[in-house]
């Protein structure tokens, strides 16, 4: 066991020296000014209790995916609005509505709100 130990720390060692190192750490905010869109989206989800939190977390494994944000009514899984927020310098729209297509049974392109008028 002691001779496994011995041989993997250097492999690891070595792994670790390689990693990039300009890359930043997974958490880091992300500058005000780079550069942002909103897709608008139509979805029908997985009925479950948790559908919207399942929806987001598919969508946030892209670290290009900013902000998810949902339109009411919050009691249901069919027949949602959602807004996708992304980092368009990072991403695409059509990226950004595959990965919404793949993390519900439906996924379209929504029109925009009518505009409120004062």
């Amino acid at each position: 066991m002691r001779d496994r130990t011995a041989l993997l720390l250097p492999a690891i060692v070595i792994a670790c020296a390689c990693a990039p190192a300009s890359l930043p750490p997974p958490d880091a905010p992300v500058p005000a000014g780079e550069p942002r869109a909103e897709l608008r989206l139509s979805v029908d989800l997985d009925r479950a209790r948790d559908c919207e939190e399942a929806f987001d977390l598919a969508l946030y494994r892209d670290r290009a995916v900013d902000l998810v944000t949902w339109e009411p009514p919050r009691d249901r899984c069919d027949g949602r609005v959602v807004v996708v927020r992304y980092l368009s310098a990072r991403t695409t729209r059509d990226a950004v509505l595959a990965a919404a297509a793949r993390a519900s049974k439906r996924a379209t392109p929504a029109a925009a709100p009518p505009a409120r008028t004062p």
